[in-house]
C-alpha cells in the first residue's frame, strides 16, 4: 500500500495546501482559456438556480468526510510523516480547543447545570468519538462553513431526551422552525441550539442518529420550506446514502455495511477548482482513505461523455518544463469550453478555431523560487506545428486581453520559435521603471511573455520563466523529466525544499518587518521553524497507473506517491 499526504481541508492552519491547488487549477484554467479552444459544437452550460438560502446544492457537498471517529481524525491525520513534523501537536491542540467546539460545550453545561439534567458535561467529546459523516459545502468566500452530519451512537435517543423537556423555557435551546421534520409518515422534533453569540446549530434525533445542520437556511428558500433538504434528512434517518452519487462511490470506495477505512475524505473538482471545474471536464475529484496499513489517495475521472477528448499522457509536459520548480501539477484540459469562452468574450470564430485546433488537450503548470506564486510558468502542447495565420490569431489574441490596447507589444521570431513581450505595470511586480524597454515608464511593472517553439506554448507574467523554458526546448536546460522517475505518468511533482522558499519569499513580502511588526514577529517564531522543517522533507511525484485511461462511466484509479 502506498502512503501518502492527506490534506486535512476543515482545518485553517493547513488550508495552505488547499489554496495552492486552488491557485493551481485556477491559473490554469485562466491561462489556457486565453490560448487554448477548439472548434465544434458549443458545450452546454446548463445555468442552475440555487434550492435554498445559502445557495448551495444539498446533492452535491464540496467535501464528504466519513470516519469512525471524527475526535480520532487529526490524530490519524498526523500518522503521516510529513504532516507530523510539519504540524506538531499543535493540530491536535486546535481541535480540542476550537472556539465553535468550545462554545457548544459551554452552552451544554450550562443548560444541564440550570436545569438539574442528567447529560454528561462530555456529551460533545462522547457524539464526535461515534462514527459519523459529515458533508461541507464553501460560502461566498469560499470557507467550508456550512455543513450538515449525521452521527451514529447506541442508544442516543435515550442520552438527548432530557433536552426535550427544557427547550420551552431556555435562551439558548429552543424548537426549530419549522418544529418537526418529516421523516416517512412520522414527524420528528427539530431543535435549534445558539451559541457563540450569533450562531446556530439545528439537530434532530431518531432511534440511534442524529442529524445536524450548520444553520436554518438549509431549509428554506425565500419563506418556503426546501423540498430537497427535507428529502436529503430523510434519506440520512433511513440510512440511505444521499451523497454516493455525487462522489461516484461504489460499494467498494463507500459501503453501507463494514467499511474497509477508519477515514475517509473526499473532494469534489468544482471546490478545488474554485467554480471552474468545466475547463478541466476529466477530473472528478480526490479521494484519501485511511486503514490499518496506513493513508491512500485516489483520483476520480469523469466519464468519457464529460471528458471530451482530454488526455492523460502528460510526458510531454515534463520534456519541456524546466527543472529546479518547487510545485508542478501537469492536467488535462477541455478542448471545447475554451474556444466557447473566446467566442463569447468577443473574438472572431476563425480566429478562435485556429487557436483551438492545434492545442492537444494537456497542460501543465510549474512554480520556482526564484519567480513568486502568482507567476507561475504554463506549457502547453501543439498537435502540429503551427504556420502563419497561427501565429497571428495568437498574437491577436495577446494583443486583446493582455495589458491595454495603448501599451506596445514586441514581436519575435528566432528560428522556428515566435514570441510576444508586453509590460504591464503593477505595484507587485518585480522590474522597476528603470529596466524598461520604453523610455517613458513610470513604476514598477511585468514583462509578461508568450512564445512558441514548434508544437510547444508558453506563457507566464514572469519572463525569465519563459526564457528557462525556450532554452529547455532548445536542449540548452534540463527539463523536469530529468528529476522525475522513468516511464511513470506523474500528474503532481512538489520538492519541500524550493516549496519552503517560495512561502518564505512570499511571507517576507506580504509581512514587511517595519509595517507588520507583529505579524512578521509572529511569523519568525511560529512559521518560519515550520518550513525548516518542511524543507528537510524529499521531493514526491504523484503518479498515475500506467493502465489510467479516460472511461465510458466515472471512476477512481489509485495515485502512488514516490519519494525522490
Amino acid at each position: 500500500m502506498t502512503s501518502v499526504i492527506p490534506v486535512p481541508f476543515y482545518y485553517k492552519k493547513s488550508m495552505k495546501i488547499s489554496i495552492v491547488v486552488s491557485v493551481i487549477l485556477a491559473g490554469a484554467i485562466a491561462t489556457y482559456a486565453a490560448i487554448s479552444t477548439r472548434e465544434e459544437k458549443d458545450p452546454v452550460i446548463v445555468p442552475w438556480a440555487p434550492k435554498n438560502d445559502l445557495g448551495v446544492d444539498v446533492s452535491e457537498p464540496d467535501v464528504l468526510i466519513d470516519s469512525s471517529s471524527l475526535s480520532k481524525l487529526p490524530a490519524d491525520i498526523l500518522s503521516v510523516p510529513l504532516l507530523k513534523d510539519t504540524l506538531t501537536e499543535d493540530f491536535v491542540f486546535y481541535y480540542q480547543n476550537n472556539a465553535d467546539k468550545l462554545g457548544l460545550t459551554g452552552s451544554l453545561q450550562r443548560i444541564v447545570y440550570e436545569h438539574h439534567l442528567t447529560l454528561k458535561d462530555s456529551l460533545i467529546n462522547e457524539l464526535l468519538n461515534q462514527p459519523a459523516k459529515i458533508a461541507l459545502w464553501r460560502d461566498h468566500k469560499g470557507k467550508l462553513n456550512h455543513f450538515i452530519m449525521v452521527i451514529h451512537r447506541s442508544g442516543l435517543a435515550k442520552m438527548l431526551e432530557p433536552l426535550a423537556h427544557v427547550v420551552a423555557d431556555d435562551s439558548q435551546l429552543s424548537k426549530a422552525s419549522p418544529e418537526t421534520i418529516q421523516v416517512g409518515n412520522r414527524g420528528i422534533a427539530l431543535y435549534k441550539l445558539r451559541y457563540n453569540g450569533q450562531k446556530s446549530l439545528l439537530f434532530a434525533s431518531d432511534g440511534d442518529k442524529m442529524v445536524l445542520l450548520s444553520g436554518e437556511r438549509f431549509l428554506f428558500k425565500d419563506n418556503k420550506q426546501v423540498a430537497d433538504t427535507t428529502a436529503l434528512l430523510n434519506d440520512l434517518f433511513h440510512d440511505k446514502q444521499p451523497w454516493n452519487e455525487a462522489f461516484s462511490l461504489t460499494p467498494a470506495a463507500g459501503s453501507k455495511t463494514k467499511k474497509a477505512f477508519q477515514q475517509q475524505i473526499l473532494v469534489r473538482s468544482s471546490y478545488l477548482a474554485m467554480g471552474y471545474q468545466r475547463f478541466i471536464p476529466a477530473f472528478k475529484g480526490i479521494r484519501f482513505d485511511k486503514d490499518v496499513k496506513g493513508w491512500h489517495s485516489y483520483l476520480a475521472l469523469n466519464g468519457s461523455d464529460e471528458s471530451e477528448e482530454t488526455s492523460l499522457d502528460f510526458s510531454p509536459v515534463w520534456q519541456t518544463m524546466p527543472s529546479g520548480a518547487g510545485l508542478c501539477v501537469a492536467l488535462p484540459l477541455s478542448r471545447r469550453m475554451p474556444a466557447y469562452m473566446l467566442r463569447h468574450a468577443g473574438i472572431a470564430p476563425k480566429v478562435s478555431q485556429k487557436i483551438g485546433d492545434q492545442f492537444s488537450g494537456t497542460a501543465g503548470l510549474c512554480w520556482y523560487p526564484q519567480s513568486r506564486l502568482y507567476s507561475p510558468l504554463l506549457v502547453a502542447q501543439l498537435t502540429d506545428a503551427p504556420g502563419k495565420s497561427w501565429d497571428d490569431s495568437l498574437a491577436t489574441l495577446f494583443s486583446q486581453f493582455v495589458g491595454k490596447p495603448n501599451q506596445p507589444v514586441e514581436a519575435t521570431s528566432d528560428n522556428g520559435m515566435q514570441r510576444w513581450q508586453r509590460e504591464i505595470p503593477s505595484r507587485y511586480a518585480p522590474y522597476p521603471g528603470s529596466q524598461s524597454h520604453h523610455p517613458d515608464a513610470d513604476g514598477r511593472f511585468f514583462r509578461v511573455s508568450l512564445a512558441h517553439y514548434q508544437q510547444t506554448v508558453v506563457f507566464s507574467l514572469d519572463d525569465t520563466l519563459v526564457d528557462n523554458a525556450l532554452r529547455t526546448l532548445r536542449k540548452n536546460f534540463p527539463p523536469m523529466s530529468d528529476v522525475l522517475p522513468a516511464k511513470t505518468n506523474t500528474a503532481l511533482y512538489f520538492a519541500p525544499a524550493r516549496l519552503a522558499d517560495i512561502f518564505k519569499q512570499e511571507a517576507y513580502s506580504s509581512l514587511p518587518q517595519e509595517m507588520e511588526p507583529v505579524f512578521y514577529n509572529a511569523a519568525q517564531t511560529l512559521l518560519y521553524p515550520r518550513l525548516t522543517t518542511l524543507a528537510k522533507e524529499p521531493a514526491y511525484a504523484v503518479t498515475l497507473p500506467k493502465s489510467a485511461d479516460i472511461e465510458p462511466a466515472p471512476h477512481w484509479i489509485p495515485l502512488e506517491w514516490l519519494p525522490l
